[in-house]
Order: structure tokens, then sequence, then C-alpha cells
């Protein structure tokens, strides 16, 4: 499915450990407006979600705020 636009002032990269783990990462500046979000790692940058395991998989995290 493809990816919607992203929140304003979210942002666009971030930094991996020695490990390939993801550092703790500011996602955005500002208080977001209540609700519910989905925080996307589109690891192909190709702006399509891509479910599943292994190579080319994105990651997600849907919990709410």
């Amino acid at each position: 499915m493809t990816i919607p636009p992203r929140v304003p002032s979210t942002i666009t990269s971030i930094s991996l450990d020695n490990y390939g783990n993801i550092q703790v990462t500011l996602l955005w500046i500002g208080q977001p407006v209540p609700g519910k979000y989905d925080v996307v790692v589109d690891s192909d940058g190709d702006g399509i979600y891509n479910a599943g395991a292994g190579a080319g998989a994105d990651a997600i995290d849907d919990n709410d705020i």
C-alpha cells in the first residue's frame, strides 16, 4: 500500500548503532494532535509499505498516542 504524506516536521532519516538497532530518535518537533499515527520505516525508500519479513520489508509501529 502507498504510504500517505508525512506529518509536517517529522524526520526523514534515522541512525543505527553498530548492531543495526535503531537509536532513540525524536520523531517530530512540537506537540502532536492526539490521535492514531503509524510510524513507518520505509527501508527501501520507495513510498510503498511492504509488509512481511526479510529483505525489503518495512517496519511499522501502529500503537496509538
